[in-house]
C-alpha cells in the first residue's frame, strides 16, 4: 500500500488541493482505485462508508481532465499560429499584387504620354509589353491566392472549402 499520494502518482496541483483540506495520506481503495483511473480503466470499488471512494475517483478523473485541458490548449495555440502564419502569407501576396497594379497603372500612364511622340514608338511597344506582362502576373498571383484560400486554408483548419463569391 502507497504511503502518499505522490506514489499514486497524481501531479502537484492534485496534492496540493488535498494538503489544502488536510488530507495527508491514502486510504486503502485510494491506493487500489486511483491508479487504475489514471490507467483510464473502468473501475467499481467496493468499500465502507468514509473510506475515501469518491476521492479514489474524482482525484484520477480531475487529474485527466487538467491534462486533456493542457493538451487541447496547446493544439489551440498551434492552430492559431498556423492561422497567424497564413494571415501574414495573405497579407504578402496582396501586397505583391497591389504593387503589380500600381505599376500597371504607372506603365499605362506612361504608354498614354508616348502615344504622341513617334520617335518614341519602339519605347511605346516595350512599355505595352510590360504592362501585358505584368497584367499575367497579376492574374496568376490573384488566382493563386484565391485558389489558396479556398482549399488549403480551410482544410488545414478542418473547415469545410469555402465558396465563391
Amino acid at each position: 500500500m502507497a504511503e502518499s499520494f505522490e506514489e499514486l502518482g497524481l501531479s502537484e496541483e492534485v496534492m496540493g488541493a488535498l494538503k489544502e483540506m488536510s488530507i495527508e495520506a491514502p486510504t486503502e481503495i485510494q491506493c487500489i482505485g486511483i491508479p487504475a483511473v489514471m490507467d483510464r480503466k473502468s473501475v467499481v470499488l467496493g468499500s465502507h462508508t468514509g473510506s475515501g471512494k469518491t476521492l479514489a475517483y474524482l482525484l484520477p478523473i480531475v487529474q485527466l481532465m487538467r491534462e486533456d485541458e493542457a493538451t487541447l490548449e496547446s493544439q489551440v495555440d498551434e492552430k492559431a499560429r498556423e492561422v497567424k502564419g497564413k494571415d501574414e502569407l495573405v497579407a504578402e501576396e496582396e501586397k505583391l499584387l497591389k504593387e503589380k497594379e500600381d505599376k500597371i497603372v504607372s506603365l499605362q500612364t506612361e504608354v498614354s504620354s508616348l502615344q504622341g511622340s513617334s520617335d518614341s514608338a519602339k519605347q511605346l511597344g516595350k512599355v505595352q509589353a510590360r504592362v501585358v506582362e505584368l497584367e499575367k502576373q497579376v492574374e496568376v498571383l490573384g488566382t493563386s491566392w484565391s485558389k489558396r484560400t479556398r482549399r488549403k486554408l480551410p482544410q488545414k483548419l478542418g473547415l469545410k472549402r469555402l465558396r465563391k463569391n
